[in-house]
């Protein structure tokens, strides 16, 4: 289960996913995202050819309800380990991106229980 899959590839609400397949998760990668401008896209689009609506960013600095989407997945019975897929990135550097996504991701998790 990556919550931010589904919004980032399939444009599908990722608490609505977490919700409907929360029994059946076995295992929980973290991220988060954030939309990318329409000039960005523009942009990169006319330059590369590719075509990305969002970007990774700090773990609970996204538009992804991340207490909404662990909830359920408890309520659903998910009691496993959740991985860190990515730490999105900070002015500070790509190691306090990780201490900031890992801390955010711990103290959701500790809250959620």
């Amino acid at each position: 289960m990556d919550p931010g899959n589904y919004l980032h590839y399939g444009c599908q609400d990722p608490i609505e996913v977490c919700q409907e397949l929360a029994s059946m998760t076995k295992m929980v990668r973290a991220g988060d995202v954030e939309p990318v401008s329409e000039s960005e896209v523009v942009s990169e689009f006319k330059e590369t050819g590719q075509f990305h609506l969002w970007r990774a960013t700090q773990f609970g600095e996204g538009v992804i309800n991340q207490a909404a989407c662990y909830k359920h997945l408890a309520e659903g019975g998910y009691d496993g380990f959740v991985s860190l897929k990515t730490a999105g990135s900070s002015p500070e550097g790509p190691l306090a991106a990780i201490r900031q996504s890992w801390k955010a991701l711990s103290d959701l998790l500790q809250r959620i229980g």
